[in-house]
């Protein structure tokens, strides 16, 4: 590389994805003994002249940092969702209460002391009774929990939804605690914002029951039992929500899904 009558012999690496045409770093301006001015937002190369950075646009910083996403206008969207609604109306019986399990990954949890862990069951108000009992019976139609044997059992939480209802959930606090940690790492919002820069049409598919179509492992469900008054002791066969390596496992399971070798199939675009 050679600016301003200095040269020098650079590394420079090729990425599939980039937003600029070169990126330079910390070995470019070591080798041209860079000099920048922040507050005035120029640099220069030795005692060259001073070149403005290209960020000096508070517009397009802007626009960067919003993602630079553009929409539709509100008719065009109303127009795409009155289709969407056509279109998949006839399909929606297809999905609901079905939870088919993939076999691309599989949920494993490992303990650093297999001591059992026994919660207490918590009193229930009878709405909440209820609602515990509908859910296990629900559960069990469905093929997400069976009875269980296990020497564990966490305690089921109510918690109020904003019709007035109840949600329940399963408090894995303590069994977390004692979880070995999954490093699978888990995607980056802002690097997903940031390829879609340009978009003009952004989809989205509704994940509310994605952690149940994934299997949990044999060996591992006798630690996510649990227990409600009244209708004995159960645990999933599917992995739950709140347990510390579920996200990681469905990270596993989306990157075995779309990951690199379908990478070019399914790279965002700007045209359609």
């Amino acid at each position: 590389m050679k600016i301003e009558g200095f040269q020098s012999r650079l590394n420079f690496r090729v990425m599939p994805v980039l937003d600029e045409d070169v990126i330079l770093g910390i070995d470019f301006c070591h080798d041209f003994d860079v000099d920048t001015r922040w507050r005035r937002g120029v640099w220069r190369v030795r005692e060259g002249p001073w070149r403005p950075f290209l960020c000096n646009d508070d517009r397009a910083m802007r626009e960067s940092c919003c993602a630079g996403i553009t929409v539709t206008n509100e008719e065009q969207l109303a127009e795409v969702n009155q289709l969407v609604e056509e279109v998949l109306a006839p399909q929606t019986r297809l999905a609901d209460g079905l939870h088919p399990m993939t076999n691309l990954v599989e949920h494993h949890i490992r303990l650093t002391d297999e001591t059992p862990i026994k919660h207490k069951l918590r009193r229930m108000t009878e709405p909440m009774l209820w609602e515990a009992r509908n859910t296990v019976t629900k559960w069990y139609q469905e093929g997400i929990i069976e009875p269980s044997a296990s020497d564990f059992r966490s305690a089921p939480v109510l918690v109020k939804k904003s019709d007035g209802g109840y949600r329940m959930c399963i408090d894995f606090r303590d069994l977390n605690a004692r979880t070995v940690k999954d490093a699978y790492p888990e995607a980056n919002m802002d690097m997903i914002l940031d390829r879609l820069r340009n978009a003009r049409f952004i989809s989205t598919i509704d994940l509310k029951a994605a952690f149940l179509q994934v299997p949990l492992n044999k060996e591992s469900r006798k630690y996510t039992a649990f227990a409600v008054p009244g209708s004995g002791l159960w645990q999933f066969l599917r992995m739950p929500y709140g347990l510390s390596n579920s996200p990681s496992t469905f990270s596993r399971l989306v990157d075995a899904l779309f990951g690199p070798a379908y990478e070019p199939h399914v790279s965002p675009t700007s045209t359609m």
